[in-house]
């Protein structure tokens, strides 16, 4: 599906490498990506970033499992 929108026009996309752990570390996770996605005009790889950089300096939250909160990967962000 990504390639799709991408196909069809679309700049980026966030797509998912697999199945999104159901848990509240990767609901914050999402949550984090989306406020950088909808309120700055930040790039989705940025968003990514910014948000792992988050999860990774909390010691509380870092032990969840990885896939409980990175399966989100961006596509199409690197213009020439």
């Amino acid at each position: 599906m990504a390639t799709l929108a991408l196909a069809r026009g679309s700049t980026e996309v966030l797509a998912t490498v697999g199945e999104y752990g159901d848990t509240p570390v990767g609901d914050q996770f999402a949550q984090w990506v989306l406020e950088s996605l909808g309120s700055t005009g930040t790039p989705a790889s940025s968003a990514v970033h910014t948000a792992i950089n988050r999860i990774m300096a909390a010691p509380s939250i870092r032990s969840y499992p990885i896939r409980d909160w990175a399966p989100l990967l961006p596509i199409g962000t690197f213009q020439a």
